[in-house]
């Protein structure tokens, strides 16, 4: 996990190029840090107040960590940004947890509508017959209830219901073509592979 979460923070310097006096927004945040790949940006990012931190939880612990990163709560539906707030918006393998596909888009268009140059965004690729955050095998192929109670039976009820909505690659592209109907941009898709298979996808996006 560390070792992607590192590989595909050097895809978002290379792409966005960041400096001084470029502001983020960190799409995502998690007020505890489980892993040491936890909030990655915010550990690693070598401005720090230059980043606004988003998020859907109570922020306190993130606060005292991270005191030069600026904070907002929010509901997880329309971002409370104006458009083209910031300069560039990073969102590492979130897209994911927001909901059914009508959320996915919603969270989509919003990082493109916010972003005044560039969007990075990063997401597992259902494709791949290991579920990333279980390392469960094939378990995410099976129907939801079916995969549900195969997750409760294994102690891993956290990973059951709506937590994950995971994307093949013809999904991800579909939200990108939906979301070029009302914004404009360009994207690129990178393949991040793991033993010759793709594991997750890297989308960079330019207005």
């Amino acid at each position: 996990m560390y070792k992607t979460r590192e590989m595909k923070h050097k895809q978002f310097i290379s792409f966005c190029k960041p400096n001084k006096s470029k502001t983020v927004l960190d799409v995502g945040v998690q007020n505890e840090d489980h892993k040491d790949s936890d909030n990655f940006l915010v550990k690693n990012y070598q401005f720090p107040e230059k980043i606004t931190g988003l998020g859907v939880e109570e922020l306190s612990d993130f606060n005292k960590k991270y005191p030069k990163v600026k904070t907002i709560t929010y509901d997880g539906t329309l971002f409370p940004f104006r458009d083209n707030e910031f300069d560039s918006i990073w969102s590492n393998a979130v897209i994911e947890h927001v909901g059914v596909i009508e959320r996915q888009q919603l969270f989509l268009n919003e990082m493109i509508r916010i972003a005044k140059n560039k969007v990075f965004f990063t997401t597992p690729n259902r494709g791949f017959p290991v579920e990333i955050h279980t390392r469960a095998p094939i378990v995410h192929w099976l129907p939801r209830a079916i995969a549900n109670k195969f997750y409760t039976l294994i102690g891993k009820q956290w990973a059951a219901g709506d937590y994950m909505f995971l994307l093949y690659k013809r999904d991800v592209i579909k939200l990108l073509e939906n979301a070029k109907k009302e914004l404009h941009f360009e994207y690129k898709l990178i393949e991040n592979k793991f033993l010759g298979l793709t594991a997750t996808f890297s989308i960079l996006i330019t207005k």
